[in-house]
């Protein structure tokens, strides 16, 4: 049987809730000291009222981790993720959907650290709860495979990483797939490996299915990176022309509205 709760502790539900909705609304707008101070407030009044084990409080640790994280305060966004972890785990089994978006923002921010090795095993499990819970074509899946395939890559896991690619093709090559991206990632790979010509196959495909999108700046990383290649190869004639067709671009998108996210909800289901 269900604690009844006070009116007081109602409230302070209450006014929980409203902290959650605020802190997102300053995150997004990338105000994150006020984001952090308006979810861990979150977090204690929710505490008070429903104990640290409650998945609601794992929740609101969740978004202190990000906010943390977004401040430098990577050791202290560690103990949150890690936390909202364990109490997702006590409260329901660890492949529930909830645990998938802390582990994956998780493995974000150690992969913008650059800890590769960490972040591994994160993402790998978030891939793998997103591709249990959800459709093939989820905006999720796909952008946790993405994230996977870059790990694998830093890592010089380069079959798995292509194995992996194979394995949710049909996926990234649906209309709202972004399959350009997986072809830009796999040029990148088989570069790494020195397979110039599976390189430059994937590179042309990647950078057609970039024309195609409209997507200037991704196009002009492309072309960088094809460029790289065309000069590794000794044609520099080459490789000037396309260095100069991704400086154009670069000057026809500056001042264009970009979010910088690769996996839009334009694109992708959501």
């Amino acid at each position: 049987m269900e604690k009844q709760l006070s009116g007081e502790q109602l409230n302070n539900l209450s006014e929980a809730d409203l902290l959650i909705d605020q802190g997102k609304t300053h995150f997004e707008h990338g105000r994150f000291e006020e984001a952090k101070a308006c979810f861990a407030k979150a977090l204690e009044k929710r505490n008070a009222v429903l104990g640290e084990d409650d998945p609601d409080c794992a929740e609101a640790r969740h978004f202190l981790g990000l906010s943390l994280a977004e401040t430098n305060a990577f050791e202290a966004a560690e103990k949150e993720f890690v936390r909202s972890v364990e109490i997702y785990e006590k409260a329901f089994y660890d492949a529930h959907y909830n645990l998938a978006p802390v582990l994956m923002d998780h493995a974000a921010f150690l992969m913008k650290a650059g800890e590769w090795e960490k972040a591994e095993p994160l993402c790998a499990r978030a891939q793998e709860i997103f591709s249990k819970t959800l459709n093939g074509d989820h905006r999720l899946v796909i952008e946790a495979t993405y994230r996977l395939g870059i790990i694998y890559r830093k890592l010089a896991k380069y079959p798995e990483a292509l194995k992996l690619f194979v394995k949710v093709k049909k996926a990234f090559e649906g209309p709202y797939g972004p399959t350009e991206e997986f072809k830009y990632l796999e040029a990148l790979i088989n570069q790494d490996q020195g397979k110039a010509k599976e390189a430059e196959t994937a590179y042309l495909e990647a950078i057609k299915g970039f024309e195609h999108r409209r997507n200037l700046p991704r196009l002009a990383d492309c072309l960088r990176s094809y460029a790289e290649l065309l000069k590794s190869q000794k044609f520099s004639e080459r490789a000037d022309e396309i260095l100069a067709k991704a400086e154009a671009l670069e000057e026809r998108a500056e001042g264009l509205s970009f979010s910088g996210a690769l996996f839009t909800s334009t694109l992708l289901k959501a």
